[in-house]
């Protein structure tokens, strides 16, 4: 964690959610029983996460120059999801990150907009939708609704070249 402030006070970055960098026993236990798979290794690489904020503007130079300096510092860049690219209603840039121990985590990179919504409404309307009881018809309603959230946002000015 202090390597991962110092970093953001490096490039520049503010950081948010701190107080969540450590998923709960029971997002860990159900991120375990939806998605592990028999016969399947499996391993739940956003158990420690950390997200860095900055504007539509800055982000992407921020991010390569954050990836490099990490790097340079024995940090692993394990994979890079650009969350901006897809039509899901998600937007963000997620990574896994291996430190020089071997510790696998999550770092994810959002402007303020993107970050409010994950963790306002459209966590709210994501909770309803992963609801087994939640019929299929409202299911459409919530994805629909996810949708119209992050439309309204503002991509990242050259968001094209995170990979």
């Amino acid at each position: 964690t202090s390597f991962i402030k110092a970093q953001a006070d490096s490039i520049g970055f503010d950081m948010a959610g701190l107080e969540y960098r450590l998923k709960t026993k029971d997002s860990y236990l159900r991120k375990i029983k939806t998605e592990w798979r028999p016969g399947f290794d499996y391993e739940v690489k956003d158990i420690i996460r950390y997200t860095y904020i900055d504007g539509p503007e800055t982000q992407v130079e921020k991010i390569e120059r954050n990836i490099n300096s990490m790097t340079i510092a024995g940090y692993e860049s394990i994979n890079v999801k650009n969350y901006w690219l897809s039509n899901g209603p998600y937007k963000g840039v997620n990574t896994h990150v291996k430190s020089p121990d071997g510790q696998i985590f999550e770092l994810q990179y959002h402007t303020q907009s993107s970050f409010d919504i994950k963790n306002g409404k459209m966590h709210e309307l994501y909770e309803e939708f992963r609801n087994p009881d939640t019929s299929d018809k409202r299911k459409t309603e919530l994805e629909n609704e996810m949708q119209r959230l992050s439309n309204g946002l503002v991509k990242p000015i050259g968001i094209e070249r995170v990979k």
